[in-house]
């Protein structure tokens, strides 16, 4: 196993090489059974850790949630056709991915402007913005956004040079 980490580092194997010689006919080789058995220990001692260290189960919960907020916000972009992708895969998933991808750093980017501005404008009156709770914020919100209807892009000369619009405190 040395050796092959050593042959993949170096480059004298690369991946898709070595894949296939980690199996022969669908069946793993010896060598494809020794790397199994080695991830199993890796496993077994994150199985462990995972279930004896309670801030350790904790964090992997929090980036958990953190996939699932971020999945939760590309389902309700990607709203047509129930979410589902029905290009061909080389033709037009890629294209839709990617479309799909940029929108939602688009928000993401925008709720983390507007995230920042309200937390200026609350320490200018006075609450608790500790970085504790600062900490628990997350740009993956949505609701104040409106998916389905009718859109205005009307260009506002006041938002050049990186002025924001007001904040909407209603």
């Amino acid at each position: 196993m040395l050796r092959v980490a050593g042959s993949l580092k170096s480059g004298k194997v690369n991946a898709t090489e070595l894949t296939k010689a980690l199996q022969r006919n669908g069946q793993p080789t010896e060598l494809g059974k020794a790397i199994i058995e080695y991830g199993k220990v890796y496993k077994t001692k994150h199985q462990l850790r995972y279930i004896s260290d309670e801030i350790y189960a904790r964090q992997i919960l929090e980036q958990l949630n953190k996939g699932k907020a971020r999945h939760t916000l590309c389902r309700h972009i990607f709203y047509g056709k129930k979410g589902k992708l029905y290009q061909t895969y080389i033709d037009g998933m890629e294209e839709q991915l990617t479309v799909l991808s940029i929108v939602t750093n688009a928000i993401i980017y925008w709720n983390t402007l507007y995230l920042e501005r309200v937390i200026d404008q609350m320490r200018v009156e006075g609450f608790d913005c500790s970085e504790e709770k600062i900490n628990k914020l997350s740009p993956l919100l949505f609701e104040h956004i409106n998916f389905v209807g009718k859109y205005s892009f009307r260009y506002d000369p006041s938002l050049e040079n990186g002025h924001l619009r007001p904040l909407n405190t209603d």
